[in-house]
């Protein structure tokens, strides 16, 4: 490591949302795509190295893992949407004991979020059905707010992961259709007592 990059680097990760992921791609002469396929090839190489310590840096929020083995337990339909990688996430899954079908983990590489979740809602043996979406980036969860195709999706931003304080704000907000979502409410989205 270069120190002047390190600098940058520690600087663009403490103000990131103030300076804006564009600026800093603009300033590296990066693109978007190449930066997530360097990402990608790094994460598949670390795992195939050595699973178990690349496993050991990749933990779940504490009562996540337990209220979605409980939810897949039930029967409930569990859609996981990563931009890791569907092989990724379905590792961190796997050693946690969690089944969720190959199908159900929905890798967001190609397109947005919003697209994918679009996509699953429309489907035929979607129809019908009730949705919770739960993000931790308040500008995706944005993006869904607005597409009135996604009308019916309820959203939630997490109050664990990347979201910010101001996040935080805009979600539990009354003029916005999010709610903010913690860990100790997560039990019980979409039902009217906690999963058994």
């Amino acid at each position: 490591g270069r120190p002047e990059l390190m600098m940058t680097v520690e600087w663009a990760m403490r103000d990131w949302r103030k300076t804006g992921c564009d600026e800093c791609l603009s300033e590296w002469d990066l693109k978007p795509d190449e930066l997530r396929e360097g990402f990608r090839s790094i994460r598949q190489d670390w795992l195939k190295a050595d699973r178990a310590q690349w496993l050991r840096q990749h933990k779940f929020h504490e009562g996540v893992p337990d209220c979605l083995e409980a939810m897949l337990r039930i029967g409930a339909s569990v859609f996981v949407f990563t931009s890791g990688g569907a092989d990724i996430c379905r590792a961190v899954l796997e050693d946690l004991g969690l089944e969720v079908p190959p199908e159900q983990i929905i890798a967001v590489e190609a397109q947005s979020k919003e697209e994918a979740l679009r996509e699953l809602v429309s489907r035929p043996d979607m129809l019908g059905k009730k949705f919770h979406y739960i993000e931790d980036e308040w500008g995706i969860l944005k993006e869904i707010m607005h597409a009135p195709d996604l009308e019916s999706v309820d959203l939630y931003m997490a109050d664990w992961g990347f979201s910010t304080k101001k996040d935080k704000s805009l979600a539990s907000s009354p003029i916005f259709r999010t709610k903010l979502l913690s860990i100790a409410d997560l039990p019980n989205i979409g039902v009217g007592g906690p999963w058994q």
